[in-house]
């Protein structure tokens, strides 16, 4: 029985009561698998240092603000063949510390495949969440996690894949016990702080007791703190259904996006209330945007057409949210050389009109120029085709010049949705 079989399904939404209960299942992943896991997971550090990017990175360790501590994890990356073990201690020596990293497969497109393969049988019986999919990554030795006894946001759902080597406990708590008759006994205990009481409130919470090989399956509406006395690291994945005010603030976002080009922090300064009209438009007209197929519509259309673009966006990077980081890969575009789609994404395009398509790739909204022979290509491109750039020139060389073919191409091979054949 694998991962992603009917049968191991079948166990799995049996053991959690179709996704309603909290269960571990011990030993679902075996040495091999968790060497491969760990492996990814070093790699992501590895393209985290290269990015430099830190946003969607939390690191707690005794003495360091989040700015020092996140520089040691950019200026010491994993080596080749290290092992998470050592590379833990060349990072940190002896100190405790924890790391929560967001949005993980952003960094690996290895690691979004993987789960993705998992996860898609299910998705293929009980639908794919409307949230989409994220990867957090957890690694440590940091005891109880620094956030305390929290509850996830609603409709967030978590599958956590514990790759070792040490151990981890999870705690959890009913919501309608925590906040009916444990919130003021904790708020009572140290004020806002109380979420941290573990004395107190672990003797009320179920313990979970999580080993290498485990899988942990949490529905969300449970408060929960987890405990890493031990190294471990472990790979989480949020399945998450999004409530209509989630879907509210996603179409305000992109409504905003729509009307402003761009955003600054220019001050406006104090002036005469009679002007105060006169003076703010003058600082906004230069960032309104508009774009030109929305800019005749009123709000009853635009908005069923933002919501068709939030689904296009998670669909072109197979349901996970947050966009791929782009890549400036070099190459000589010779004639005879072959590319296919970088499985499973997929390029999600309309045509907008005569001289325009809509194209999301691996979460990213880009308008270019409209081709007839846009509509064979993705649709060989999404079908698994080999093809290659000649046969590319000649699709759209009645009407496009090489270059502006060629550019076509590079952008959807640095977006990663596109793979040369060497």
């Amino acid at each position: 029985m694998t991962l992603n079989d009917d049968k191991w399904i079948d166990f799995f939404l049996s053991r959690c009561q179709n996704l309603t209960k909290p269960v571990v299942l011990k030993e679902q992943i075996d040495k091999s698998a968790i060497l491969k896991f760990q492996d990814i997971v070093l790699d992501v550090f590895r393209n985290l240092s290269t990015i430099q990017q830190t946003k969607r990175m939390r690191i707690y360790l005794e003495d360091y603000g989040q700015t020092d501590a996140k520089m040691i994890v950019h200026n010491t990356p994993p080596n080749k063949g290290e092992t998470i073990e050592r590379w833990s201690e060349r990072c940190f020596s002896n100190n405790r510390f924890g790391i929560i990293l967001n949005s993980a497969q952003n960094y690996s497109d290895d690691l979004l495949k993987i789960i993705e393969s998992l996860f898609s049988p299910l998705t293929e019986r009980l639908g794919v969440p409307y949230g989409g999919f994220d990867i957090t990554l957890f690694l440590g030795n940091y005891g109880f996690t620094p956030l305390g006894f929290h509850k996830d946001p609603i409709g967030h759902k978590v599958t956590h894949f514990h790759l070792g080597p040490g151990k981890k406990e999870m705690y959890l708590i009913d919501s309608s016990l925590y906040e009916n008759e444990l919130r003021n006994i904790t708020l009572s205990i140290d004020g806002f702080k109380g979420c941290m009481a573990f004395n107190e409130l672990i003797p009320h919470s179920i313990k979970y007791e999580i080993e290498a090989g485990d899988i942990f399956y949490m529905p969300n509406g449970y408060y929960h703190v987890g405990n890493s006395p031990d190294l471990s690291v472990a790979i989480t994945i949020w399945h998450i259904e999004p409530t209509v005010r989630d879907i509210q603030n996603e179409l305000n976002l992109k409504l905003i996006d729509k009307i402003f080009s761009s955003t600054n922090e220019n001050l406006i300064k104090s002036g005469n209330p009679e002007n105060y009209f006169e003076q703010v438009m003058n600082e906004i007209k230069p960032i309104l945007s508009y774009e030109d197929n929305y800019a005749d519509l009123p709000l009853k259309e635009i908005l069923p057409l933002l919501l068709r673009e939030h689904f296009m966006e998670l669909e072109s990077n197979s349901f996970f949210i947050s966009k791929s980081y782009p890549k400036n890969i070099v190459f000589e575009p010779v004639k005879d050389q072959l590319f296919c789609r970088n499985e499973p994404f997929k390029i999600v395009f309309e045509k907008l009109d005569q001289e325009n398509a809509l194209i999301f790739i691996r979460g990213h909204r880009k308008i270019f120029p409209y081709h007839i022979g846009m509509v064979p290509f993705i649709k060989d491109l999404n079908e698994g085709k080999t093809l290659s750039i000649e046969s590319m020139l000649e699709t759209f060389g009645d009407e496009w010049e090489d270059e502006v073919t060629i550019t076509f191409l590079k952008m959807l091979i640095n977006y990663r949705v596109v793979n040369l054949i060497n």
